[in-house]
């Protein structure tokens, strides 16, 4: 759980230096347990997160006291033009249709308000040296494979702007980008 929670405040800094709003309003979609949605409400933001799993909802509201409710960006008390952040990290891949998901978080997002999406890298020299052998390579649960390219030109096609691509170790075979609505 420690380290679970290192990585929730490494993830805030990044935010932090994507802009310098007073009280940002951040969505975790895929939250999980609500490790991000607990740290940024210790920071004094505005969190919340949806997950369809039931159980990690029940956990994460009964252990961290947290605002995440089960469900999906479809979840009809989200608000449009509200969140500032945006986070999904490995969670478009099992969408059935990941471009119309970045259109609806295309709506929720402000003017201005910035998009960090994480998936599994195929583009990555594991995944490419390993093939249907690679960890993350698991039809049915994975829908969908994307790199560096195909990731770009989703999001974009839904409307953002790329923004940047966050450095992670070449060791690690994941992708996280930023965009800006």
């Amino acid at each position: 759980m420690k380290s679970k929670f290192r990585d929730a405040r490494r993830e805030l800094r990044r935010l932090q230096k994507l802009s310098k709003i007073a009280k940002p309003k951040i969505l975790d979609v895929g939250c999980s347990f609500g490790y991000l949605v607990k740290t940024a409400q210790d920071a004094g933001w505005e969190a919340v997160g949806v997950d369809p799993s039931h159980h990690a909802i029940n956990f994460g509201q009964k252990t961290f006291k947290v605002n995440i409710s089960e469900g999906d960006i479809f979840y009809p008390h989200l608000k449009k033009n509200y969140f500032d952040f945006i986070t999904i990290f490995d969670v478009i891949e099992h969408h059935l249709n990941p471009l119309e998901s970045l259109q609806k978080v295309h709506e929720l997002l402000k003017t201005g308000g910035f998009l960090i999406i994480g998936v599994p890298d195929f583009g990555h020299y594991k995944a490419k040296r390993l093939g249907k052998k690679w960890d993350n390579f698991i039809p049915p649960e994975h829908l969908f494979y994307f790199n560096l390219e195909t990731i770009k030109k989703l999001c974009m096609r839904a409307g953002f702007e790329f923004h940047k691509k966050i450095f992670r170790s070449p060791f690690r075979d994941a992708l996280k980008t930023v965009y800006r609505k």
